[in-house]
């Protein structure tokens, strides 16, 4: 079988992986990403390799490159890349690693740069899915409302990298103060039709609907905050929770499984006592509890993404309905994966749920033809 050659290296903003095949870099990564085995199980089986760890000459060469860059003396790289994707990911990468140093680009710029301005939630998914961090400089991506954005290697270390690179960063307006700008930019007369649901007086849902739904998701963490919240919307309405949405990151740690599993009684108190979130005893404990499974799959799995795509053979479905009202509430598939975790011991997961949750991280793409990111 093929070999490809990794080692790993410290750093001020954590430990990297690196790896080169054929004398070309295809992995260079924080070696304690939550995407870490899906990354490198996506890598692996492109090559048909395995990973050996062995030091090479362009893993030196690549190492420093990489401290020149950290110590502020190195802008640009000539390592030779090797991109593992689809044409369309090859093609943002490549359009990623034109965006100068000291500058930022939104999904909306790059889509726009590959001369296909309707694909900003493609590019947003490629750019999540580039294994080349730091040479393909996806840190410099931002959301088009000013904000930050994700990262592979945490948002305080995206934000230390643009600030090693004097790259405007957001003033500090809140989230929904930068959502509200926007969207008093950009909904009035001109706005693009949208699907029936989005509420269009309210920006926290038209940045959700043209950022969020629909778009995949590979994150576990991202994950498991919308299978928290797709529960405690239960009765209730999506609204609803999306305006409790930032203090729910408050109160759940920003939603990461290890911690919430760990959640004791006191702290069970004090989130019912949070005027914040839902104030529901069962979908607090829901939370705890599922969150203890969710790293059981992970476990089993390497990672809950992989579980959970693997419903779909990692491929989006997408559908065509004419009006939102169209699409089901249920599905064949939501039963059988409502079912799967209601066996492994969640609750708040039934298929109503699963479908709502299947929608929001891109299992099934439902925007209805006549919206602007359904054609």
């Amino acid at each position: 079988m093929n070999q490809i050659h990794t080692a790993y290296m410290k750093t001020n903003i954590g430990e990297l992986v690196i790896g080169t095949f054929d004398h070309q870099l295809c992995l260079l990564d924080f070696r304690y990403r939550r995407m870490r085995q899906t990354v490198d199980n996506r890598i692996k089986k492109w090559l048909n390799a395995e990973f050996v760890e062995q030091t090479n000459d362009l893993i030196l060469q690549t190492q420093q490159q990489i401290e020149a860059y950290l110590q502020g003396e190195r802008k640009t790289f000539d390592i030779p890349l090797l991109f593992l994707g689809t044409d369309f990911q090859q093609q943002v990468w490549q359009e990623l690693c034109r965006i100068p140093y000291g500058e930022t680009a939104s999904y909306l710029d790059i889509a726009k740069r590959i001369d296909n301005p309707k694909a900003v939630r493609a590019v947003a998914s490629a750019n999540g899915a580039n294994a080349i961090a730091l040479i393909v400089p996806c840190h410099r991506v931002i959301e088009t409302n000013g904000g930050l954005g994700g990262y592979g290697g945490g948002v305080a270390v995206k934000k230390r990298l643009l600030k090693l690179e004097n790259a405007p960063i957001s003033t500090g307006a809140s989230m929904l103060q930068q959502q509200t700008m926007a969207f008093e930019k950009t909904v009035p007369e001109q706005s693009p039709r949208r699907c029936s649901w989005v509420k269009l007086d309210n920006p926290l849902s038209v940045h959700y609907h043209d950022e969020e739904w629909g778009v995949p998701v590979f994150d576990d963490r991202r994950l498991f905050e919308m299978l928290v919240l797709e529960g405690a919307q239960a009765g209730l309405s999506w609204e609803t929770i999306l305006n409790k949405r930032v203090h729910y990151r408050q109160a759940f740690d920003n939603f990461e499984p290890h911690i919430v599993a760990g959640y004791d009684e006191e702290k069970i108190q004090s989130l019912l006592q949070n005027k914040g979130i839902v104030r529901n005893q069962l979908k607090i404990r829901s939370a705890i509890n599922n969150a203890k499974i969710f790293q059981d799959i992970q476990r089993e799995y390497g990672s809950f993404s992989d579980y959970l795509w693997a419903f779909v053979e990692h491929k989006p479905i997408r559908n065509h309905y004419v009006d939102y009202a169209d699409a089901p509430t249920t599905t064949e598939l939501s039963d059988r994966i409502a079912k799967d975790l209601q066996q492994r011991g969640m609750s708040f997961v039934g298929s109503t749920i699963i479908y709502a949750f299947m929608q929001a991280v891109g299992l099934v793409n439902d925007h209805q033809a006549d919206c602007f990111l359904g054609k």
